[in-house]
């Protein structure tokens, strides 16, 4: 049997293994509404991140000096003239992913989630003090929290995919940010990964146009025209990235 052929095999388990998975959650959680639902399904997040935070990964995080990679965070920081830039970002879990350096510019970092209360007791557990810690503040209650303009920037990393109406939630931020708002998500993550867990939705580019819909698109909705109508100006893209998922990076702008 050559490499290709058990590769092959091993995604068609991975693949049997997930789908398996996926019946089993949707049959268990069938008469749940959307809040329990999450609940429920938030725990499998925990748990992933404290087997993760345990056995050591993700230690880069906890680095104070490591530099903002997100291209569209980049940009987005770019657009803002002071040499200080307040970031909120938001669904951040238990180590904030924006980074903490860009050159010529002052970074504030503040970072949400409504699972912060776990995410610091795993921390604490594994004996890791990072630069930021999140604060329990769901992405549906920041524009209550912080209230409008407390930000120049509003960013969200692999977080509105696992809510349940990230319409809601991006609103909010555009009511939070003063000037942008930067959104870095795997393409089509729910798809991609069976709607286990917290995976709600799926955030695409089509036609140059950014898209949020849900499983067999039931709910879909064009973000881009959204946003437009609300005075802002939308710029998206795909960047591929190894093994072959490609991410969706989008700009928003007054």
């Amino acid at each position: 049997m050559t490499i290709k052929d058990l590769a092959r095999r091993n995604e068609r388990v991975r693949h049997a293994a997930a789908r398996a998975r996926d019946v089993y959650e949707r049959l268990r959680d069938r008469r749940l509404d959307d809040e329990a639902r999450w609940n429920r399904r938030s725990q499998d997040e925990l748990r992933f991140w404290r087997n993760a935070l345990l056995r050591g990964e993700y230690h880069y995080l906890l680095d104070p000096e490591a530099p903002v990679s997100a291209p569209c965070l980049l940009k987005a920081i770019e657009g803002v003239q002071q040499t200080e830039v307040s970031i909120l970002d938001v669904g951040a879990g238990p180590l904030t992913a924006a980074g903490h350096q860009c050159p010529g510019k002052v970074l504030r970092i503040t970072a949400s989630d409504p699972l912060a209360k776990g995410y610091n007791a795993i921390l604490d557990e594994a004996g890791m003090t990072p630069p930021v810690r999140s604060v329990k503040v769901a992405g549906e209650e920041i524009l209550e929290h912080f209230g409008p303009g407390s930000f120049d920037i509003a960013f969200a990393y692999n977080a509105l995919d696992h809510s349940n109406d990230p319409w809601e939630i991006l609103q909010q931020m555009l009511e939070v940010a003063r000037t942008r708002v930067a959104l870095m998500h795997f393409q089509n993550e729910g798809e991609y990964n069976l709607y286990h867990g917290l995976h709600r939705w799926n955030v695409d580019v089509r036609d140059g146009e950014l898209w949020f819909w849900d499983r067999n698109r039931v709910r879909a909705l064009n973000v881009s025209t959204a946003v437009e109508s609300l005075g802002w100006h939308s710029s998206q893209w795909l960047e591929q990235r190894p093994p072959g998922h490609p991410q969706v990076h989008v700009v928003l702008s007054r």
